[in-house]
């Protein structure tokens, strides 16, 4: 995503909970080999399921493409 006041790169994160401002695939930072789909309006969702986290609140980042 670029910010086209400033013409630099941003990155789209959000924690568990957080409405998501940008469609797309994000890594999640406890485990990153884990990646899911979150659409605009959508909120973040808890660790999943098959790792340590698994419910606990977790920060996802955007996978650049």
């Amino acid at each position: 995503m670029i910010d086209t006041q400033s013409q630099t790169t941003v990155t789209a994160s959000g924690k568990t909970g957080d409405t998501c401002s940008a469609t797309g695939p994000y890594k999640c930072s406890t485990t990153p080999s884990v990646t899911v789909l979150v659409k605009k309006g959508e909120k973040f969702p808890a660790g999943p399921s098959t790792t340590s986290i698994q419910g606990q609140a977790t920060t996802w980042t955007m996978v650049s493409s």
